[in-house]
């Protein structure tokens, strides 16, 4: 955020400066901001004050006021209850730059008062704060505004970093209760021609955190069907090998998308991993180490007793430490009640290292067939 704010050049002669002028001395995270402030000219201490001497960081809600745009602060809670309860009056020196649709280039502001106004946009304009995500902040759009981005999301019109913040910021003020949870899912929607992996792997655990919540609601199968019509066009768009002189990123991606698509119940990647498997204990084939967690996985949530003993067997005579850690995490996928107690009671027995007693607990509980009887156990 500092060095965004200061520019390459003088973040850079800034430490420089702070580095010569301590040079075998003592010194205080002040004269960082002393440093940085002489030769940039900008208020550092004042700005750095409270990012980093009180708790928490805010988030930006956009609304209008007459003929402009009104940005107001306020603290960030995650809690919904914190959100109602606490008092906390704290205002931060926020640099914030801001896109448009009409804009060539983002244009930069300092918000270190409770509102700032910018300029009005044009009739159905997008705007995106915070561009390249540089200040630590949530942002809150009013709905139409959300709306509005939706097309330069799906078109990729806005770099990866945005289009994460983006739908990471909307999921985070849905938890709080700032912005209700469909108009997330909906703009999620929006993200089907997504290929970056640090966008789909935060979209995956923000869905995640829902599917375990609801796990016990009658509109829970409503949800694991979007979800799947969510990840299966992505996963089969990478399928299960690799392509010559795609970018790495894709070997990640492509784990996720098989792995998401298969654990919100696509019957066609759900075979294809219980023919993988099949393959592998005939030895007529090894699978692919960047997969076969997923194959593992997908097999054990699809299984039953035949496939918990197969994948216990596997885990006992594996040497390899790392395929140990596969084999103890599918065995927490199991959908049977009576399978996931043995998984339980076998994490805490002496096949298995004290350290990696507590994870398989862990997964067990993240199954939604398994949350009580983690806390049981």
């Amino acid at each position: 955020m500092l060095a965004a704010y200061l520019g390459e050049k003088d973040f850079r002669d800034g430490l420089r400066f702070y580095l010569k002028k301590h040079a075998y001395g003592n010194a205080a995270t002040t004269d960082l901001w002393a440093a940085f402030e002489e030769i940039s000219g900008k208020p550092v201490r004042s700005m750095m004050q409270n990012w980093t001497r009180k708790p928490g960081y805010p988030f930006v809600r956009l609304s209008e006021k007459g003929d402009n745009l009104q940005l107001t602060q306020q603290r960030y809670f995650s809690s919904s209850v914190a959100a109602r309860t606490e008092k906390d009056t704290t205002v931060w020196s926020i640099p914030l730059s801001v896109s448009t649709e009409k804009t060539k280039k983002p244009s930069a502001y300092f918000m270190d008062k409770k509102s700032l106004h910018i300029p009005k946009l044009q009739k159905d304009e997008w705007v995106k704060l915070n561009t390249g995500e540089t200040s630590v902040i949530r942002v809150d759009y009013p709905s139409r505004y959300l709306e509005r981005l939706q097309q330069p999301i799906s078109e990729k019109k806005l770099d990866v970093i945005d289009r994460f913040g983006i739908i990471r910021d909307a999921f985070d003020l849905s938890q709080t209760g700032y912005l209700p949870t469909s108009e997330a899912l909906a703009l999620v929607s929006h993200y089907m021609q997504e290929d970056n992996y640090i966008v789909w792997s935060e979209i995956a655990s923000q869905l995640g955190t829902i599917k375990n919540l609801i796990s016990e609601r009658p509109y829970f199968e409503q949800f694991t069907a979007f979800g799947e019509t969510l990840f299966t066009p992505l996963a089969h768009d990478l399928g299960w090998e690799k392509k010559k002189g795609e970018p790495h990123t894709h070997i990640l991606l492509r784990s996720l998308a098989l792995s998401q698509a298969g654990l919100y119940g696509s019957k066609e990647i759900i075979k294809e991993a219980q023919t993988l498997f099949g393959k592998l204990q005939k030895e007529q084939m090894a699978i692919d180490a960047d997969i076969r967690g997923v194959v593992y996985n997908l097999v054990a949530k699809s299984g039953g007793e035949k496939e918990y003993k197969l994948l216990e067997n596997m885990y006992l005579a594996e040497s390899m430490q790392e395929e140990k850690e596969r084999l103890s995490k599918a065995l927490c996928f199991f959908t049977d009640k009576k399978l996931l107690k043995k998984a339980l009671e076998f994490s805490f027995s002496e096949n298995v290292r004290l350290q990696d007693s507590f994870i398989m607990v862990t997964y067990v509980w993240l199954n939604p067939k398994g949350k009580e009887l983690a806390w049981e156990f």
